[in-house]
């Protein structure tokens, strides 16, 4: 039995795999502010979902940028959804809470990796993802595996306007629009606004496709619902010059079970 879970920065969902293939029923509850309620909160619902089995092993994504050895998050407090989780051992905490081996990666990189494996990339071998959601995130899978990398991948944190040092997240994510609107996006009816926000993401795109020259490129994310895809790819098309043709641009396929299906897949790489 397999335990799966994504930390977010508004919640955490979290299931049970018990043959290392199905994922079993998924519940979530919100993300505490506070590192060691969290690791309770998770260590609770785990017993919830297992009874009094034992997991072989544990894997999931969490929000943020994680260490080398992928056991913390390391990027500034000032910067994150969930500050007091920095720097603290996590990976140790859930080992011992658990009482099996864990491993941790990006949230949006195991989304990625699902997708890749069960969703809307099945069948290509360079898969690009983007999520905009609460922040802007992504990964690059190569023949289903995440790609290599020293520190992860953060494609919000890309800059779009150098003259005032804009970056892709603080223009386009559910967090940018309530700081900017005073209200959460999806209820933000101005047509205005999401067609600036369809070429701002287009102008996101045109990096991607050019640093990591997907056969697929997956956007996925609450704020997407909202983002008129067509929108982008008209933009994307008169944008990119390099490349005489554009990959397909699709919506991700798995929803908010994409981290846990990525945690399965992730297990079974990483696990022995």
């Amino acid at each position: 039995m397999y335990l799966l879970f994504d930390i977010g920065g508004t919640n955490i969902r979290l299931a049970v795999s018990p043959d290392g293939k199905e994922i079993g029923e998924v519940v979530t509850i919100p993300t505490p502010q506070d590192f060691e309620d969290g690791i309770k909160e998770i260590a609770d619902a785990a017993k919830t979902l297992n009874g009094s089995d034992e997991f072989k092993a544990a894997g999931g994504g969490i929000r943020e940028v994680l260490d080398k050895n992928k056991s913390m998050l390391i990027n500034d407090p000032k910067h994150s959804k969930i500050p007091h989780w920095m720097g603290k051992p996590t990976r140790e905490k859930l080992q011992e809470t658990l009482s099996c081996p864990v491993y941790l990666e990006n949230d949006s990189a195991l989304v990625a990796l699902g997708e890749a494996i069960h969703g809307a990339g099945t069948g290509y071998k360079i898969v690009a993802y983007i999520t905009v959601s609460t922040g802007v995130g992504g990964a690059r899978i190569v023949n289903c595996r995440i790609d290599q990398n020293c520190l992860g991948f953060e494609p919000g944190q890309q800059i779009i306007d150098f003259k005032d040092i804009t970056y892709l997240e603080d223009e386009i994510s559910g967090e940018s629009f309530k700081k900017k609107f005073g209200r959460d996006s999806y209820t933000i009816t101005d047509e205005t606004i999401w067609e600036r926000s369809a070429k701002i993401l287009a102008v996101g795109l045109n990096n991607v496709l050019v640093f990591w020259s997907p056969d697929i490129l997956i956007l996925g994310g609450g704020v997407m619902d909202s983002i008129p895809i067509e929108r982008v790819k008209m933009h994307l098309k008169e944008i990119v010059r390099k490349f005489p043709d554009l990959p397909p641009v699709v919506r991700s396929k798995l929803g908010e079970k994409g981290g846990l299906y990525g945690a399965l897949e992730y297990l079974k790489q990483v696990h022995s």
